[in-house]
Order: C-alpha cells, then sequence, then structure tokens
C-alpha cells in the first residue's frame, strides 16, 4: 500500500458497476492517485494474469 492508496481505492468503487475493463478501471485508479496524492506518479506498469 502506498501514499496514494485510499484514492485509488475511492476511483475501483466508483467504476465497479461500469463496463470498463479491469485493466482500465486499474489505470483510471493509478491516474486519480497520481492527480490527487503528491506521492504518486507516472510511469506505470499494469501486469495483467491469464
Amino acid at each position: 500500500m502506498g501514499s496514494g492508496y485510499l484514492v485509488a481505492l475511492g476511483s475501483l468503487h466508483s467504476t465497479a458497476k461500469s463496463p470498463v475493463s479491469s485493466r482500465q478501471r486499474a489505470v483510471l485508479a493509478l491516474e486519480a492517485a497520481a492527480e490527487l496524492t503528491e506521492g504518486v506518479r507516472p510511469p506505470f506498469t499494469v501486469v495483467e494474469s491469464e
């Protein structure tokens, strides 16, 4: 857990019932955390498992 986890969790919660893919939800959460938390910055790496 990093400094932006609460913002990221809020973003994930807000997109829970949307048709957006899991990967896109993760990216949106990271972008929200970067926008609202001083210690979070891109670039981000999203790793998917099958």
